[in-house]
């Protein structure tokens, strides 16, 4: 019990996150404290709007940043060098390219299964108002 309180000092994600694996749980707390951001707001999903449009300017940073860098570091290499460089970034496109079809696929397949499940509980929702309807009508006849 005393090692455990210990251990929950010393690591307090544990106790913000007890249903989360252990290392989902740090990432989330170094996550906040990274960005600076309340873990209980997580949950918010006005600060979860805010928090994305915060993301997408340090993503949208970060890449500049690297472009940038990347294009230094190209003056420095040699022909050859630059050729390969080259090749392998068409190279990564291509997967890129494959990754996001399988994502959009993905997408699509959801949507199709939550459009179904939809359709499937409007049905039981009607049909369980029709039974209570029903059975309301024979307690008044009766």
């Amino acid at each position: 019990q005393k090692e455990w309180e210990e251990r929950l000092l010393r690591e307090p994600w544990l106790s913000i996150w007890p249903d989360d694996p252990e290392a989902l749980a740090k990432q989330k707390y170094d996550f906040c404290k990274v960005y600076a951001v309340d873990c209980k707001k997580l949950y918010s999903p006005s600060h979860l709007k805010r928090l994305k449009l915060v993301l997408m300017r340090a993503v949208k940073q970060q890449k500049r940043a690297m472009v940038l860098k990347a294009k230094l570091l190209m003056n420095f290499l040699s022909v050859e060098e630059r050729k390969a460089m080259q090749l392998s970034l068409v190279q990564s496109s291509e997967d890129s390219s494959r990754i996001q079809a399988q994502y959009k696929l993905e997408l699509a397949r959801l949507t199709d299964r939550s459009n179904m499940l939809e359709k499937l509980l409007d049905f039981w929702r009607r049909r369980m108002f029709d039974y209570d309807e029903h059975l309301r009508l024979k307690r008044l006849e009766f």
